[in-house]
């Protein structure tokens, strides 16, 4: 069935001005201005564990360069074309977790005091406050007026959190070993659905959730290779794949109906402005199911890299199907409909533009620093891995990373 058939997304959603984000757990885990090479791609159907990976343990380096180093990059510029102060130039500071480790400890405490484990997906709840994943204890944490508290302590059973979105009404989900939970309170939550209701899906780090602006949600099953959607009444559809296994490069199915192309390793989804379900896979390609049922890829599948060994960054204006990506880990969508895309085998985030093309926003650079809890212009600041993305009703982007919570002041204006 055709998006369209089901939602009056883009206007309900902007209306918010909160977009809500899954993504997928990063295997970058190198230190300041190294980059990694991108894992290979899967040949063979893999189960949700085994596709994930392991989520970085580390945090950023909390070295400072010296003060000269400081100096230089304080006076190089945002439009700079290769390698040095790349991206926007809005204040980018710590507003959760320590850069001392990703123990989970200290919580619940001031925000940015405790450890806030191994933190991936991310949304905004309908009073401001922010919820992030740990990964590692499996539990929802909730940030709001500078104290961290457990929202979700956790399933009896184990297991991880393996999505998490919040409605246009503001109810905020998230799949467990449990099912599909609905968060009522610190430390409460309703059962909405099963696993079973939900097609059998595996929680995991490669079945992110989203809402459009009906309050459709979108599931992706990556293990059985399809994304799903439970309307509002419950009803349940399929609206991409097959269920049959894909491999990740070249993708397969453009130009023709979503639930005839074979998916995979689905990594990251969100809708944007104008209803379309964007969809992000391991080893880089960005898909897209228009409000018309039919797929496409919009950016992932080129040949120029957004960075490499040597930190030279694909200049701003490359077309975004040029970009050769490694790991969509996490994306967002800005009021104006603009597309934001955390690549963290890369260690960068960059926009793609409603003409297509990208522009760099921060990344892990060559005279970047660790981030502090007084912030730094995000050109200055290093970006390791950006496990999640999402943007607050300011403007500000969040991202997640590495066992912090960071805040990008002005990004949906600049």
């Amino acid at each position: 069935m055709p998006i369209a058939a089901a939602t009056a997304v883009g206007v309900a959603a902007a209306a918010t001005g909160v977009v809500i984000v899954a993504t997928h757990k990063s295997h970058k885990t190198t230190p300041l201005a190294q980059t990694t090479t991108s894992s290979s791609a899967q040949s063979t159907p893999t189960s949700t564990a085994a596709a994930a990976g392991t989520p970085t343990a580390g945090s950023p380096s909390a070295a400072i360069s010296s003060a000269a180093t400081a100096t230089a990059t304080a006076t190089a510029t945002a439009t700079a074309t290769a390698s040095g102060a790349r991206g926007l130039t809005g204040n980018a500071a710590i507003i959760a977790g320590h850069v001392s480790g990703s123990s989970g400890t200290g919580v619940p405490g001031v925000a940015t005091e405790v450890s806030l484990g191994l933190v991936g997906y991310v949304a905004i709840g309908p009073d401001g406050s922010v919820f992030v994943v740990d990964d590692a204890a499996g539990r929802l944490l909730r940030i709001k007026d500078g104290q961290a508290t457990i929202a979700y302590a956790g399933s009896a059973k184990g297991g991880r959190v393996g999505g998490l979105a919040v409605s246009p009404a503001g109810k905020v989900v998230v799949l467990t070993t449990d099912g599909l939970l609905e968060i009522t309170g610190d430390g409460k939550s309703t059962l909405i659905a099963t696993l079973a209701q939900l097609g059998g899906v595996t929680p995991g780090s490669e079945t992110p959730l989203t809402y459009d602006g009906a309050g459709n949600l979108y599931i992706a099953n990556s293990n059985g290779y399809k994304v799903l959607r439970r309307a509002a009444d419950g009803s349940m559809s399929t609206v991409a794949g097959t269920g049959k296994f894909a491999p990740l490069l070249p993708p397969l199915g453009d130009g023709g109906a979503a639930t005839a192309a074979p998916m995979s390793h689905m990594t990251a989804m969100v809708v944007d402005t104008k209803g379309d379900l964007l969809i992000g896979q391991a080893q880089g390609a960005l898909r897209m199911v228009s409000v018309d049922g039919t797929l496409s890829t919009i950016a992932g599948v080129g040949t120029t890299r957004v960075s490499s060994s040597s930190e030279v960054i694909a200049p701003d204006g490359t077309k975004a199907t040029d970009l050769k990506l490694s790991q969509v880990a996490s994306l967002a969508v800005d009021l104006q409909g603009r597309i934001y895309v955390g690549d963290s085998q890369s260690g960068v985030i960059f926009r793609i533009n409603a003409d297509g093309t990208m522009t760099f926003v921060g990344g892990d650079q060559v005279g970047t620093v660790a981030p502090t809890t007084t912030g730094l212009p995000a050109n200055q600041t290093r970006f390791a891995d950006a496990n999640g993305l999402a943007f607050d009703r300011s403007g500000a982007l969040l991202v997640v990373e590495a066992g912090l919570l960071l805040k990008i002041d002005g990004v949906g204006a600049a």
